[in-house]
């Protein structure tokens, strides 16, 4: 992220979707998340009267490339009947595997040490 930027990646269980909000100095800048139609970025307070703050669209396509590591990213294919709770953890599933506290996933077993 740009310097001062901050991104905070999450599951917005309403709205079915993977989204990374934008801040600096604590105020709320941006909303990016994926649509079936594409990308979508929504901005608010001084980012809304100024889109071409310092940075800003760094931060913006750097949120979009964070979020490309998430599969579930855009709800489509969302399995029926999942709880608030499961929908969470499937909306942030990552490349490359399941996400640590998905249900029904046990944690790999620690390596052994060789005894000698």
């Amino acid at each position: 992220m740009t310097i001062g930027y901050k991104r905070h990646i999450f599951a917005n269980i309403e709205a079915r979707r993977t989204e990374a909000e934008i801040r600096k100095d604590g105020e709320f800048l941006a909303l990016v998340y994926e649509s079936r139609y594409g990308w979508k970025t929504e901005y608010f307070g001084d980012a809304a009267k100024n889109r071409a703050q310092p940075g800003l669209a760094f931060a913006v396509a750097a949120a979009r490339d964070g979020l490309k590591h998430y599969v579930n990213r855009d709800r489509l294919n969302a399995p029926a009947g999942l709880t608030p709770a499961q929908l969470r953890l499937w909306l942030m599933k990552r490349t490359g595997g399941a996400t640590a506290l998905q249900p029904g996933l046990t944690a790999p077993a620690a390596p052994q040490a060789n005894a000698t």
